[in-house]
């Protein structure tokens, strides 16, 4: 480099190893610059810097990341097949339940089936947000583009949540934007799973008031549309120190949270990064005891 740099003029800034007179390894940052005199090159001014601690701790945070990604690869891989392993017993349970039900069971051991089908429900939707959150750490998750009926989406998902609102006397509402292409193009798996997740974690925390879910929408051209979800309640709300943070794996707004109304704090971050998969951003507003708003925007192919 020294050579090249006297006779060619080419500057150079290397790293590289030594072993000095006393025989002990350094590495070193060596930096070169021509100096010109009458348009040719007489001298090269140069530092000469020992960075061996600052070599060595990279080399430390190079093992650690290595070390921690391969952790990460590990527990994803555990986590998806176990779940996989759970989801083999647990859709033999669900079967079985559903024929005892069909087989004209006795008053008393109908409300056990009615526990036992809640409880595998449950289960299937914990293992089933475990592969997700593992499919998505692991980059694993493609999204689609396929002929989507959003209208129909909102009203799937309302009929759903509609018996669980009645029964604790809530007003569930869909609000759709008569302006809204009859069909675009989107994941429509993907897209009814983040909203179903944001209306289930309304109705499931909003003790008396109301659910809306509105889809409104603004035409940027002929092909292309952007479409805006909101779903907003009256329920518990969330503090303003914890809304970041419920965005986060395996949190929730509050430890006695998890025991009153169960989950596994999953949702909020698989729904955030499918959004952030699809082109959006989930955003919170929210006030404790005043309820919260979920909202997002997507541009979509009319």
């Amino acid at each position: 480099a020294f050579t090249k740099c006297m006779e060619e003029g080419v500057p150079y800034d290397l790293e590289l190893e030594i072993i000095t007179a006393k025989g002990n390894r350094r590495w070193v940052r060596a930096i070169g610059q021509p100096h010109y005199e009458n348009d040719k090159i007489q001298k090269v001014f140069g530092v000469f810097q020992d960075i061996t601690d600052q070599y060595l701790s990279q080399m430390k945070l190079e093992a650690a990341k290595n070390l921690a990604e391969q952790a990460a690869l590990e527990k994803a891989n555990f986590l998806s097949n176990m779940s996989h392993e759970i989801r083999t017993p647990l859709h033999a349970l669900v079967g079985a339940v559903d024929l005892l039900q069909e087989n004209f069971p006795r008053t008393d051991q109908m409300e056990l089936l009615q526990i036992m089908k809640f409880s595998t429900k449950n289960l299937m939707n914990l293992v089933n947000d475990i592969l997700d959150f593992s499919k998505i750490e692991s980059g694993k998750i493609s999204l689609e583009a396929i002929p989507t009926d959003l209208r129909e989406i909102l009203k799937t998902i309302e009929l759903t949540h509609q018996i669980t609102a009645r029964e604790k006397g809530l007003s569930l509402q869909v609000i759709i934007d008569e302006n809204l292409p009859r069909m675009v193009l989107a994941d429509m798996t993907r897209i009814t799973q983040v909203i179903n997740n944001l209306v289930s974690n309304a109705v499931k925390f909003t003790e008396q008031g109301k659910v809306d879910v509105m889809i409104s929408s603004k035409i940027l051209s002929e092909e292309r549309v952007l479409v805006c979800f909101q779903v907003k309640d009256t329920g518990i709300g969330i503090p303003e120190h914890m809304q970041n943070q419920i965005f986060h794996s395996f949190t929730q707004a509050q430890s006695d949270i998890t025991r009153k109304y169960g989950g596994s704090g999953l949702g909020l971050t698989i729904s955030k990064n499918l959004v952030k998969l699809m082109g959006g951003e989930l955003q919170l507003e929210s006030e404790e005891a005043k309820g919260s708003e979920f909202f997002f925007s997507l541009e979509m192919r009319i």
